[in-house]
């Protein structure tokens, strides 16, 4: 689809300001895939010894690298409660990626690198449009949890 040259513009201008933003962080984006390891005779599952039909296995497939900018304001009072623990809401960001025909797709998990030792996993929950910007013009945001079950604090093999 050809876009107008107005659009292309404004496409690669806010492209740019992620790319190139002074508090942007490097991602690495990785695709979930669901690999069976059940066998089947005509479509129809065999089960395992102990009666139950094997699962499926989630496999992470590594997509690309980027860039990744948090668009929601900084307010201590949403990131601390009463409690002193950090809060874990959604975080709205804008992401891009180096190669720009990686689509960023709901479920993926990036990894927010700090160094070379750390990363930070977050999961895509939600992909927003804005309203008033015509979908042609592809501005997304992206909604990301927390995922402190696949933080690494080892050397993540790029």
């Amino acid at each position: 689809m050809s876009y107008p040259s107005s659009h292309k513009n404004i496409l690669n201008a806010s492209r740019m300001i992620v790319l190139h933003h002074p508090y942007n962080f490097d991602i690495v984006l990785f695709g979930k895939t669901l690999s069976k390891n059940s066998k089947t005779i005509s479509g129809i599952n065999i089960m395992s010894l102990d009666g139950e039909s094997m699962a499926r296995d989630i496999e992470f497939e590594k997509k690309g690298l980027g860039c990744l900018l948090f668009t929601d304001p900084y307010q201590a009072s949403n990131m601390i409660g009463d409690t002193g623990e950090v809060n874990r809401d959604n975080a709205q960001v804008l992401i891009e990626m180096m190669d720009s025909s990686i689509e960023v797709e709901k479920g993926d998990v990036l990894y927010l690198l700090i160094g070379d030792a750390m990363g930070l996993a977050y999961e895509v929950v939600e992909k927003i449009v804005p309203i008033g910007i015509p979908s042609l013009m592809m501005g997304y945001k992206y909604e990301l949890n927390r995922r402190d079950e696949l933080n690494y604090t080892e050397n993540l093999e790029l």
